[in-house]
């Protein structure tokens, strides 16, 4: 006879939530090595903040790191929303490289 597999305990993610989680996490980690190598490349100091001098679209990052265009638009609004990046006039500006590196260091222990 068989027996229905026992039920899951509800605060337990499923095997799909832990997927999305960890590709989540690398897309994020991709995105913030994209900003720092832009930023070492076509930055330019302007006050604490490093202004990148190329135009960059999220469907841009999302086609270079072969991301889905919704997941790098959550990432990037992740990053606004802990003030490490903004967009000005179409150019993004990294507010504390220190903070995006330590995020970076962060998600790399989530690998």
């Amino acid at each position: 006879m068989n027996t229905p597999p026992a039920a899951t305990n509800a605060s337990t993610p499923s095997a799909m939530e832990i997927n999305r989680q960890a590709s989540t996490t690398n897309a994020a980690w991709k995105i913030c090595n994209l900003m720092v190598t832009f930023a070492k490349r076509y930055g330019d100091a302007d006050g604490s903040r490093i202004l990148i001098r190329e135009k960059i679209s999220q469907q841009s990052i999302a086609n270079l790191l072969a991301l889905n265009r919704i997941t790098t638009f959550r990432v990037m609004k992740d990053l606004k929303d802990q003030r490490l990046i903004e967009q000005v006039d179409g150019y993004y500006c990294i507010l504390d490289m220190d903070g995006l590196r330590r995020h970076m260091e962060y998600l790399e222990m989530d690998f």
